[in-house]
């Protein structure tokens, strides 16, 4: 896979899950499927380029990932803080590796 399309994944990763993901969506994904769903579009709208199968496997992977880890992230936050980040790093990774996947098996 070239460099160019992992740096570009990673790029489109993090814009869609950080900067673009609202405070409202940050904050009610674990609780409602509604800004669950629009975290999911918005994030998924951004491999558009990649093409339309790419989109919905982007969305539907990232929105049963965040569906489940945004639940037990709310509850290891007031527990463990510790934990919390172990779990949100273990998101970003699995979310990383399933673009990188997807692109591979769509692609190469």
């Amino acid at each position: 896979m070239n460099i160019n399309i992992i740096i570009a994944l990673l790029v489109l990763h993090f814009l869609g899950d950080f900067p673009l993901q609202n405070d409202w969506m940050a904050n009610n994904k674990s609780n409602s499927i509604l800004p669950l769903v629009f975290h999911c579009l918005v994030y998924a709208a951004l491999f558009l380029p990649f093409g339309i199968c790419f989109f919905a496997i982007t969305f539907l992977i990232h929105f049963v990932l965040d569906f489940i880890t945004s639940r037990v992230n709310k509850k290891l936050y007031s527990l463990d803080k510790h934990l919390f980040f172990v779990n949100l790093g273990l998101d970003q990774m699995i979310h990383q590796a399933t673009l990188m996947l997807t692109y591979y098996f769509l692609y190469v």
